[in-house]
């Protein structure tokens, strides 16, 4: 079953990076978007992603990074949920890509959540 790493939202719509944890280890990882303007926007619960392989999907936390990179904006939006296992990771990349000012913004609002 799916776990969320990162939801990040924005007006409109959110960006969802999910893992797969298979013997205590993520191994999986994938990422979905949803835009309220879609039609057939699809429920997070229904997803799958152990068996995918697919463009928006990775074997490892570099790649899955890379999934998010995708979104150059990324750090600029508003956490939703962060996974406890990732929220050095994430938070390291908040920094990284935003510098000090992004990064409290982002330990700002998690402290809200």
């Amino acid at each position: 079953m799916p776990e969320i790493i990162l939801k990040i939202g924005a007006e409109g719509g959110s960006i969802t990076l999910y893992g797969v944890r298979r013997n205590n280890d993520f191994e999986r990882f994938s990422i979905n978007t949803y835009d309220c303007s879609d039609d057939e926007a699809e429920d997070d619960a229904s997803r799958d992603i152990s068996q995918i392989s697919s463009p928006n999907s990775a074997s490892s936390w570099p790649d899955a990074l890379n999934l998010l990179k995708r979104y150059p904006s990324w750090y600029r939006l508003y956490p939703l949920v962060l996974h406890p296992d990732f929220e050095s990771r994430i938070l390291e990349e908040v920094r990284n890509c935003g510098g000090d000012a992004a990064l409290e913004l982002w330990r700002e609002a998690l402290s809200e959540t």
